[in-house]
């Protein structure tokens, strides 16, 4: 459902291992397994509920406000898919 409003598809990278995510002041910089490094403004991950992204968001959110998100809601968030990404059976 994102990627149909995605205006550049070739900046979709399909079949990446996110290993690192680098924050700074200027951005946000992503290492992958096979050594590439992509830099940019912004990351969305839709590698799935147990995904480096997801991990790198947790930590982030604990530096930046501790207790923010507690841990019963990381565990809820894996129990349920994200809203408007499943298509409804009719």
């Amino acid at each position: 459902m994102l990627y149909k409003h995605v205006p550049e598809k070739s900046k979709v990278l399909v079949g990446k291992k996110v290993v690192k995510v680098v924050h700074s002041d200027t951005g946000v910089r992503v290492i992958t397994k096979d050594g590439e490094e992509f830099a940019g403004d912004v990351v969305v991950g839709v590698d799935g509920v147990h995904s480096i992204i997801r991990q790198e968001m947790w930590a982030l959110a604990d530096k930046l406000s501790p207790g923010l998100i507690t841990k019963k809601e990381k565990e809820d968030s894996e129990l349920r898919p994200a809203p408007n990404l499943i298509e409804p059976l009719v």
